[in-house]
C-alpha cells in the first residue's frame, strides 16, 4: 500500500502514466522534477524537427547528383555542420523584373516545431521592394507572413530591416511545405510585389501611383549595387556526395 507521504506527494504533481505510477509504486523509478519533464518534451520536439530537415537536404542532395535543374534558380544548404535547424539560401533574381542578374542571400531559422509552424527567412543582401522592409537589413518573417493552423491567431512580430510580407500568398502555412517551396515563395513575391500591404512605403506608393518606372530603376539600382557580385556556387561536392 502507498504510504500517507507518497499519496500526498502523487496529489501534488502532475498525473502520469499508468506504466509510470505504477513504476514509481514499486521504487522502480524515482520521480523527476516537473521542468524535466518539459525540457524532455521540448527535446523531442527538437529532434522531430531534425528528422524532417534531414529529409528534406537529403532530397536536396539526391536532387543534385542527378542533375535536377527545376529549382536552379535556388541554392538552399544547412548553415553549418552543427544544427539543422539554421540554414542559408540564395536565389536568383526572377528573369523580367528589376532584380534580374542578380543574387540574393537569405539566412533561414527553423523552429523547434518545425513544420509545424513557419520558418523566419532573412533577406541578408539589401533590396528595394515594396514587401521587403528596406531601412533594416532582410528578414523574411514567414512565421508572420502565414497565419499557422496550430496558431491562427499569431501576431506579427516587429518588423526589421528585410522583413518580408507574403500575405499576397493568400494561403495558411502548411507542414506539408519545406524550405524549398518557401523559397520558391520568395521568387514569387519578387516576380510579383503587392502595393497593397508594403513595408518599404516608398516602393508601395511608387506603384501605387503607377510610377513603375521610377520603381524599376529605384531596384534595378540596388540590385546592381548589392546583387551582381555574389557568387553562385559549385554544385560538384553536392553531386559527390
Amino acid at each position: 500500500l502507498l504510504s500517507a507521504s507518497l499519496l500526498l506527494w502523487a496529489a501534488a504533481v502532475p498525473r502520469p502514466g499508468v506504466a509510470t505510477a505504477l513504476a514509481i509504486a514499486t521504487g522502480s523509478l524515482r520521480p523527476v522534477p516537473y521542468k524535466l519533464t518539459v525540457d524532455s518534451w521540448t527535446m523531442r520536439n527538437n529532434l522531430g524537427a531534425a528528422k524532417r530537415l534531414r529529409k528534406e537536404l537529403q532530397s536536396l542532395e539526391k536532387s543534385a547528383r542527378n542533375g535536377d535543374t527545376s529549382d536552379s534558380d535556388i541554392y538552399l544548404r544547412p548553415a553549418s555542420s552543427s544544427s539543422l535547424l539554421d540554414w542559408s539560401a540564395l536565389v536568383k533574381g526572377p528573369i523580367d523584373s528589376p532584380y534580374e542578374g542578380g543574387v540574393f542571400r537569405l539566412s533561414i531559422r527553423c523552429g523547434t516545431d518545425y513544420p509545424l509552424s513557419p520558418p523566419t527567412i532573412t533577406f541578408e543582401t539589401k533590396i528595394f521592394h515594396p514587401n521587403i522592409h528596406f531601412e533594416k537589413v532582410g528578414v523574411h518573417c514567414l512565421s508572420a507572413l502565414f497565419r499557422t493552423r496550430s496558431n491562427p491567431h499569431s501576431s506579427s512580430p516587429p518588423h526589421h530591416q528585410g522583413d518580408v510580407c507574403l500575405d499576397i500568398l493568400k494561403r495558411e502555412w502548411s507542414p506539408a511545405w519545406g524550405l524549398l517551396s518557401a523559397c520558391r515563395a520568395v521568387l514569387a513575391l519578387l516576380s510579383d510585389p503587392d502595393a497593397d500591404s508594403p513595408l518599404n512605403c516608398d516602393a508601395g506608393n511608387m506603384i501605387r501611383s503607377q510610377d513603375k518606372l521610377a520603381y524599376w530603376t529605384t531596384a534595378e539600382m540596388y540590385t546592381l549595387e548589392n546583387a551582381f557580385f555574389i557568387e553562385w556556387p559549385d554544385d560538384e561536392d553536392d553531386k559527390s556526395k
